[in-house]
């Protein structure tokens, strides 16, 4: 299996949750249409891109998250803030070590085709997504199996106590086992799920037509029709939705996001992202010195990189994992109040290091905030005496740098709520190889034994214990530095309720009415 796909899946899957709340113009009551307008039953959404697969078990990309959970049905979901809820699970269980969680079924769920939905096709599903390159990128660090109990009752075996199975069930996509046994090839052209809505068709790469399930186990949707319709340029999807042509567009740039609001003709609503944008001291002869990379994590500015990089929407990062990181982790170490010009300045001349030498800036053109965001750290460490080498790569050549550790100084996007916060740092081990990779900059067996307490720990008191002294470890290393998180948004018709800011990028259209 493909370890750059494993890290594309990885980074795409996303994310760092914060909770926080959310700006939600949504939930209040809209302006009625007219008498004389009929009342709309359809909505077309944009999407950047064509769906990879639209048997979505076999890949998700951000492109796919709306379309997956119209069409598919799981047995947790995200709502808007990311939090979970069972959605297919009726009860759920959890074993007293941690190790376990066992969910109960509802009964009488149907597929599309009228067939009901039992044990077998869950764990068919789970099993079958396990083995790709999207499940991969997640399912190893808790549990690689779901065992079926009975036809309604499965159970699935964690390989750590701190995980959070149910974020990993929330992404597993319910498929009928015989219908994609018999023909796996046909089924992405025409997927069968047990979601609000089902597909109609696929025109040219550009329309995707689903429509309201009338079968559907929390009732049908309002929402008869559903579009998801390809506009890949951002600010051409933002001319459509002002033309009407669309009714929703999510992840509107500031600029567009002003021109619309200021219509009076749509809403707004935001929500924390899932990605934290960090700075990370990587590899070579310069970034072993302990020295020069405290010099770094204290001249780079985040205020700075958060104006520059998010256009100050969002939150600065005072912590390196999310509220909703396995293991209950974030808040224990805090990164607050790095940025000391002088003492920067004081650490660089301590370290030895040659002023006429340049350091090596990199990022990626797939993150918005990338290249912004590494010009205002390039300007921090020149107000230092340190000039800097940008270079931008396109995601697979930044996947493969990052692999193999191929540069000094990163900027980055992680999606870490998805994850163990040990299992991410085990990364930074003498021992550990996070799919495929491993952090060549300078490690200990102390931080090993760290790490390995924080992975297996069980009850509450001792995750939280022993993963702080873990964080704390960490942050005195100076490898990585976090930024901010940016908004997430989404714009649409004003006629429109139910609609809402995802920070999982998972919508759930189900609720959407006028």
């Amino acid at each position: 299996m493909s370890t750059i796909k494993k890290v594309i899946a990885l980074i795409l899957c996303l994310s760092m949750l914060l909770m926080m709340t959310a700006c939600n113009k949504a939930e209040v009551n809209n302006t009625e249409s007219s008498e004389n307008t009929p009342k709309r039953d359809d909505v077309i959404v944009a999407i950047m891109a064509p769906p990879a697969n639209l048997d979505t078990n076999m890949y998700q990309a951000t492109s796919d998250y709306f379309v997956s959970p119209a069409i598919f049905d799981y047995l947790f979901r995200y709502d808007s803030l990311g939090n979970i809820f069972p959605s297919m699970a009726e009860k759920v269980e959890y074993a007293a070590d941690g190790m376990s969680i066992t969910v109960t079924i509802k009964k009488g769920i149907k597929f599309h085709d009228g067939t009901d939905v039992t044990a077998d096709d869950v764990v068919f599903s789970y099993n079958r997504y396990a083995a790709t390159s999207a499940g991969q990128g997640f399912m190893a660090y808790v549990s690689t199996t779901l065992d079926k109990v009975d036809d309604f009752t499965v159970k699935l075996t964690k390989n750590y106590p701190a995980a959070k199975a149910e974020d990993c069930l929330a992404f597993v996509p319910i498929v009928p086992k015989a219908v994609v046994e018999k023909d796996a090839e046909a089924f992405d052209k025409a997927p069968i799920g047990c979601g609000p809505y089902k597909f109609i068709s696929y025109e040219n790469n550009e329309l995707i037509t689903l429509e309201a399930f009338d079968d559907y186990f929390t009732g049908k949707p309002a929402i008869k029709t559903l579009k998801a319709k390809v506009i890949s340029d951002p600010s051409t999807a933002a001319i459509a939705l002002e033309a009407g042509e669309i009714d929703v567009l999510y992840n509107v740039s500031s600029l567009d996001l002003a021109n619309l609001e200021s219509t009076g003709d749509f809403y707004v609503d935001k929500a924390p992202n899932t990605s934290v944008t960090f700075v990370e001291f990587k590899n070579g002869e310069n970034m072993n010195n302990v020295k020069i990379r405290e010099a770094l994590f204290h001249a780079i500015n985040p205020q700075d990189a958060f104006i520059a990089g998010a256009e100050g929407d969002g939150i600065l990062a005072t912590d390196l994992f999310s509220p909703f990181t396995m293991g209950k982790l974030a808040g224990l170490v805090t990164y607050e109040n790095t940025f000391d010009l002088e003492l920067a300045k004081q650490l660089l001349a301590e370290s030895g290091f040659d002023i006429t030498s340049k350091l090596k800036l990199t990022t990626s053109n797939f993150f918005m905030s990338g290249p912004k965001t590494i010009q205002s750290v390039a300007n921090n460490l020149k107000a230092i005496g340190i000039e800097t080498e940008i270079e931008i790569l396109d995601f697979n050549t930044y996947a493969e740098r990052y692999m193999t550790g191929d540069f000094e100084i990163l900027v980055g996007e992680t999606g870490g709520a998805l994850f163990n916060a040990p299992v991410l740092l085990n990364f930074y081990t003498t021992t550990g190889d996070f799919l495929g990779m491993n952090n060549p900059t300078v490690k200990s067996p102390e931080f090993d034994a760290l790490v390995n307490a924080a992975t297996f720990a069980i009850t509450d008191e001792d995750i939280k214990a022993t993963g702080k002294s873990m964080l704390e470890a960490f942050r005195d290393k100076y490898l990585m530095l976090p930024l901010f998180i940016q908004n997430s948004n989404v714009v649409f018709n004003s006629n429109l309720m139910g609609v809402k800011a995802n920070v999982i990028w998972k919508a759930n259209p189900q609720e959407w009415s006028y």
